[in-house]
């Protein structure tokens, strides 16, 4: 991959879906969401909670989130699945 491809990714019902780039790239995620899900940001050991939605209609997001090797993204859907797309910035 190089900077400027297009990263889409989505998981059925309830699934846990965890971007983690490669090490050395950088994508800028410009939409996620889902049906009852929870979004953090994590470093493997932390995590921060970016989205919740829990029992509410489609939650979806434009944060834009810049993720990498090391800060990354995981998201948890309790129906209906979860999504993001993004673009490779580096």
């Amino acid at each position: 991959m190089v900077a400027g491809d297009i990263v889409v990714d989505l998981v059925g019902a309830s699934g846990v879906l965890t971007f983690q780039p490669a090490v050395g790239v950088g994508i800028c995620i410009t939409s996620y969401g889902g049906w009852s899900m929870n979004s953090v940001l994590t470093d493997g050991v932390s995590t921060c909670l970016i989205s919740t939605g829990l029992n509410v209609s489609p939650n979806n997001n434009s944060k834009k989130l810049m993720i990498d090797n090391a800060h990354y993204i995981t998201m948890t859907g309790a129906a209906f699945g979860v999504h993001y797309s993004g673009i490779q910035i580096k």
